[in-house]
């Protein structure tokens, strides 16, 4: 349980060959003043079955090569963005199967800030996603 923190999970690597990974698996991520989630520096996280709410962003991308795959966890009542792509990247994101806290297309990426805002940036690709909550999801 991360709760009340500026950032609650970080991951970075500078190591520029890249080739280090995380799993950030089964957390409650909430109330954070920035974002639940930081990824930077060329680094492949695996991100799945969390709950991250109540957040400024749910999860903040930054850096060149900086490709998590996204996977089955709820997103939402996050304040500004429920994923915000903050920089140019040499690669799209993978965010599938998430409940965003609706069902359908326009309002969730509405809460997506990617390539569809700012063509400087890769996008997030989040179909297929989930039509109800992730039971799965949080601490187990």
């Amino acid at each position: 349980v991360i709760n009340g923190q500026k950032t609650g999970v970080r991951f970075t690597n500078h190591d520029v060959s890249g080739n280090r990974e995380f799993a950030i698996t089964h957390n409650e991520i909430t109330n954070s003043t920035e974002e639940g989630i930081y990824g930077t520096q060329n680094t492949n996280a695996s991100i799945s079955f969390n709950n991250v709410t109540k957040n400024k962003n749910g999860i903040t991308i930054r850096g060149t090569y900086t490709t998590p795959f996204i996977e089955s966890n709820n997103f939402y009542d996050n304040n500004s963005y429920n994923i915000y792509m903050s920089s140019a990247n040499y690669g799209d994101v993978n965010a599938l199967n998430n409940w965003w806290g609706v069902s359908d297309t326009q309002s969730i990426a509405d809460k997506i800030w990617d390539y569809q805002d700012d063509v400087s940036l890769s996008r997030i690709n989040y179909e297929p996603f989930a039509t109800s909550e992730i039971s799965e999801a949080g601490v187990q």
